[in-house]
This record gives structure tokens, sequence and C-alpha cells, in this order.
């Protein structure tokens, strides 16, 4: 968020690390006081203050029964008061969007139908979206990797599946969409690469990218490269693939405004 759109009280989620190294988590606090050098002290859950940049917070929405969430992070039983959450299902729900069907307030948590499976959620691990906008996000966390800028995978948002996803897209490239599959190998061309990025792929949401063989920054030997939920990738990797993504992105959105100029219109259909 934005320094002027913080204030004291507000409730707001901490995604990245604070100036002390704590992670944030996505746990939510309050604000309760705002520094000038784009810095604020937020009240966790734990009764301990933290200092977090403020680009690392995000304003928490109110939620109610009817509202789309999207499920930020998986979570651990006795986290935050909860005592359940180590069921493997909730890994596979990370990132994705469902509708809020009960309120269960002695839990402090929210039933969430996703796919037509609803599950109780702790409300720190939900972020209210607009159902209206559809807009594709990674979710990370800063980290430093021997002494290098990194960043954590934390989970996806927006993320269609292939088969969601027009013909013509994903025949072409650069492309992207959400990949669960279990296997899978990438390496990119940094000395330490292999061993930051390398992870075992579960079967939680993963971002599979497809990019012209033309791009000599990145190196792959297999058909696409898969970004892992809890995978740690160098800042100036990062930044490539990133700039593919948001390539694929407008080119995704392109296809989708010919698909629509295309079906418009009047027409006399005879009978």
């Amino acid at each position: 968020m934005r320094q002027e759109e913080a204030f004291i009280g507000q409730k707001v989620r901490a995604m990245g690390t604070s100036t002390m190294g704590t992670p944030g988590d996505g746990r939510i606090g309050e604000i309760d006081e705002i520094f000038e050098r784009g810095t604020a002290s937020v009240d966790l859950p734990d009764g301990n203050r933290n200092v977090f940049w403020l680009e690392d917070l995000e304003s928490v929405v109110e939620m109610k029964i009817g509202d789309q969430v999207k499920v930020m992070r998986a979570w651990q039983a006795g986290e935050q008061g909860t005592n359940w959450g180590d069921d493997p299902l909730f890994k596979t729900k990370v990132g994705k969007i469902g509708k809020i069907v009960k309120r269960l307030r002695e839990d402090n948590g929210w039933v969430v139908d996703i796919d037509g499976d609803a599950w109780l959620y702790p409300e720190f691990v939900l972020q209210k979206v607009d159902a209206k906008s559809h807009v594709a996000c990674i979710l990370t966390e800063r980290v430093m990797v021997n002494g290098v800028k990194c960043r954590k995978i934390i989970g996806f948002e927006g993320i269609w599946g292939r088969e969601e996803l027009p013909g013509r897209y994903t025949r072409g490239k650069p492309a992207f969409w959400q990949y669960e599959g279990s296997d899978g190998h990438f390496v990119v061309e940094d000395e330490m690469a292999e061993w930051i990025c390398s992870t075992p792929f579960g079967k939680a949401q993963n971002l599979a990218l497809e990019f012209p063989d033309s791009e000599p920054r990145i190196k792959i030997d297999v058909p696409c490269l898969v970004m892992a939920v809890g995978s740690v990738w160098t800042e100036s990797d990062f930044q490539n693939i990133l700039i593919w993504l948001k390539r694929a992105g407008s080119r995704l959105a392109k296809i989708k405004r010919q698909e629509h100029d295309a079906w418009t219109g009047q027409e006399e259909v005879s009978i």
C-alpha cells in the first residue's frame, strides 16, 4: 500500500518480511504507528509489534457470506489459535478462488466453497477479491540466500488452467497457465540457481510458462518452465521470467479482445 493509504487502526495483511527479519506469512494485524520512511508498526495476533515496509502490507476488507475470496497460503494446526490445517488437501487450494458460504466465529474462520468442495479456512489465509475483475498475480516474499537477493514463491492468484484458456493462446508462445503436475525440472542459467531453485513438485498449484526458444537468459531442458509454490528464485532470474509472464498476459488479453470483437453486432439467421 502507499503511504497516503495507511492509517492507524487499519486492518492489514503482512505479506513480506519485517525490518528485523520476521516473516509476515500473510498474518493479519492492525497498524499502530506510521513512520515517514515508508514503514509502519503492526500489532500482530501473537501480541508482538513488528515494523514492515508499507509496500509489503495489504489492506484487509471485511468479509461476509457470498463474497469471493482467495486462499493466500497454507497453515499449520495451532497457528494463531487454529486446531486444524495439516490436511494436505488445503495446500492444493492455495491461490484458488471460492465463495464464502458460512461463518464460524468460534473458530475465527469461514467455510469456503472452492470447485464444489466446502472447507473451513481461518480468516488470516483468506483475501477478498473483486469477482468482476481478473488479474493474475504471483505472491512472493523477499529473502536473502547466501547474500543474494531472492524471492520465495508463496502462492498465485487468478491463474487459469490450460483447459480454460483459448486454444489459440495455448498453441502459441509465450503462454502460462496453472500446473498441478507432480513432475518436472528446470534449470536457470545461474551458477547458484540449481541449488536455490530446486524444489519437489507437489500437487499444490504451480505456474507453467512456455516462451520462445530464442530467450538466451533462461535455459530449460523440458517443454516448459515450472514455478512452484515454495521455490526460491534469484531476483535477476525472477525479473527475466516476469518479462515473459507480462508479455504472455498481454498476448492473452489481445486474443480475448479479438474474440469479443468478432462476436458482436447483429446477424440475421434464417430458420
